[in-house]
């Protein structure tokens, strides 16, 4: 069985760099036909990557062989003439995403413009959290600090004095 830290790197390498980089190429050579493909991999790919994050925590550690089913089903997912990328796209994944197309846009929407208002709100809280335990490091430690601040002016100022 492949250990998880193994898997990574190749789903990394084999799912991800090298896929990238021959959707580089294809647009680099704007060869249209090649456009379509790429687009399913990468669709069928995120799918992948979404069901993963979840299957991995139920169902990876007491499944056996699942990374190397994980592997084999972005092997058969591989964007060649004989790849089985078309099937899965056609048959799976472009019905799911038609059937709850609504929902989805809605909620993308709905995050798009609650979006900010998140991000605000949870950098205000971060940066008061990290003000606060700032503050509280300050308060334990301020004399070291002001001790080791004198302690750095006096050598800078040493250094200064010798270099002359």
């Amino acid at each position: 069985m492949l250990p998880d830290f193994l898997c990574r790197p190749l789903i990394m390498i084999f799912g991800i760099l090298y896929p990238g980089y021959m959707s580089y190429k294809v647009l680099k050579t704007k060869r249209s036909t090649n456009y379509g493909i790429w687009l399913m991999y990468w669709i069928t790919f995120s799918m992948f990557t979404s069901v993963e994050t979840i299957t991995d925590i139920f169902i990876g550690p007491w499944f056996p062989f699942y990374n190397e089913l994980k592997l084999l089903f972005l092997y058969m997912t591989y964007p060649t003439s004989d790849s089985s990328l078309t099937y899965v796209y056609k048959n799976i994944i472009s019905p799911f995403i038609k059937r709850h197309e609504k929902a989805i846009d809605t909620q993308i929407s709905s995050l798009r413009s609650g979006g900010l208002q998140t991000f605000m709100v949870t950098g205000k809280i971060c940066t008061n959290f990290f003000l606060s335990q700032a503050i509280k490091v300050f308060q334990l430690y301020g004399i070291q600090a002001i001790q080791l601040q004198n302690i750095s002016t006096n050598m800078n100022t040493a250094l200064i004095e010798n270099s002359e």
